[in-house]
């Protein structure tokens, strides 16, 4: 059964803490990832222990949209392992942006993005799970389509810029990365994940981030842009769809759907990961609370 989010929240601190994490930095970092598995971006959350990513970006503009700011961050990567569109070498990451906006009644407009087809945590998941990626997700080493999950993880692949192809428009992803790496990178003077020495440096990884936040404020009435907000996010909503089962949506609102069903039904762990994460908690004499 999905453990409650207090539940899930306080295993991750659990393990941080038996691994000698002070008690505040526990608390933060077990709180950036609970955030991420609440609201239904798995690939951020539980998932990734002993990595070297700051947690899902939109948990960051999410902070500013919440005091009415607008909010920007990108963060570079660790791993290398994306080919520019036409190429069969990897040298990007999966270079993630996001963007968030006050609204006037409602949670904010939250675009959270990697410049990949998709994160490599939800590669990640499906071959902890067993399981074949889509169709555009991974490249193997050929730089030829592939569904294994393991092609992009041990076997030489790649992820796919955002677009999937070249036919697919994968140079709009590509871009994106390099306009990432640009902010978080060039700007900070972090190193260059086209650096051979990229995150193998004495001194850590030493991955560059960028946050950018602006205050409405300076431009106009901050009440008089919020209800622009809002009212361009609802008109957007009312479209007609295709299914109406189905309808339209703004970036964000996946999000907070998740949040409010796994508040209610607990947050699903898929049966591999569990089991991953029982023999780390176990490792390091951690109390397991996810039964």
């Amino acid at each position: 059964m999905p453990a409650s989010y207090e539940k899930h929240r306080a295993q991750l601190k659990a393990i941080l803490l038996a691994w000698g994490m002070p008690e505040e930095n526990a608390e933060t970092t077990a709180d950036i990832l609970g955030w991420a598995d609440l609201h239904g971006v798995d690939s951020h959350g539980i998932s990734m222990r002993n990595s070297a990513h700051f947690g899902a970006t939109g948990y960051y503009t999410l902070m500013a949209a919440k005091e009415g700011l607008i909010g920007m961050a990108c963060t570079g990567a660790s791993g290398v392992q994306v080919a520019p569109t036409f190429g069969k070498e990897a040298k990007l990451g999966t270079d993630p942006w996001s963007f968030a906006a006050p609204t006037a009644d409602g949670p904010p407009f939250l675009l959270d993005m990697a410049t990949t087809t998709v994160a490599a945590g939800r590669i990640r998941n499906k071959a902890n799970e067993g399981l074949p990626c889509p169709p555009g997700w991974v490249l193997d080493k050929d730089g030829l389509p592939s569904t294994d999950p393991l092609e992009a993880r041990e076997k030489g692949g790649f992820l796919t810029s955002l677009g999937g192809s070249a036919e697919n428009s994968s140079y709009k992803g590509y871009g994106l990365a390099v306009m990432v790496n640009i902010l978080g990178s060039c700007l900070s003077g972090a190193s260059l994940i086209t650096d051979p020495m990229h995150a193998k440096k004495p001194q850590g990884n030493d991955i560059g981030h960028c946050f950018i936040v602006i205050d409405p404020g300076l431009f106009r009435d901050r009440d008089e842009f919020t209800a622009d907000v809002t009212r361009f996010c609802n008109d957007l909503r009312a479209t007609k769809p295709v299914d109406p089962a189905q309808p339209v949506m703004v970036a964000g609102d996946p999000q907070w759907n998740n949040a409010a069903k796994r508040v209610q039904e607990g947050i699903p762990v898929g049966a591999g990961l569990l089991n991953q994460v029982r023999q780390i908690a176990q490792a390091c004499a951690a109390p397991w609370l996810l039964d």
